[in-house]
């Protein structure tokens, strides 16, 4: 199986079985295997990186009295910090398709990590024979043993 083969079985556009609803049940049905995503956002007028963590369906209050949060789902975003953690609520379409986005290719990004890390790159890249265009999920899933690596309170500007 080929790298391609790899990411096709990924591509929500190629396995249409693959429904932004079904991966937010994934996500949280993990229970307490670690999972992580990573979120590319506007914040405060720029692109930001965060890794939202945990994420866990909030099912109904102790005393079982009906709250605002019944059913709605959360992930912790940034680390904990001094005992207080931050987290965020996950809309239904939280791994929503995004199509047609123009991106680096995956050679490049394995060929350049450097250049990458050093340049400002533009929201929207020009076709050019190092960028193809791409279609995935707005919430991309991370290997838990990476998020100590990017649980960064500011986020990581693009």
């Amino acid at each position: 199986m080929t790298y391609a083969d790899i990411l096709a079985r990924f591509d929500p556009v190629q396995n249409v079985a693959i429904t932004h609803v079904l991966l937010l049940e994934q996500a949280i049905s993990a229970g307490a295997v670690p999972q992580a995503y990573l979120c590319c956002v506007m914040s405060q007028g720029q692109i930001k990186i965060y890794c939202l963590h945990m994420p866990s369906r909030f099912t109904s209050s102790l005393d079982g009295r009906k709250t605002l949060w019944d059913g709605k789902v959360f992930a912790f975003l940034r680390e904990l910090t001094q005992g207080i953690a931050t987290t965020v609520e996950l809309p239904d379409n939280a791994f929503r398709l995004v199509v047609n986005t123009r991106t680096q290719t995956y050679e490049y990004i394995r060929d350049h990590p450097d250049e990458l890390l050093r340049t400002e790159k533009p929201y929207l890249l020009n076709n050019k024979d190092d960028t193809a265009v791409n279609s995935t999920c707005s919430l991309m899933y991370l290997p838990g043993k990476y998020a100590a690596l990017l649980l960064r309170p500011s986020g990581y500007d693009i």
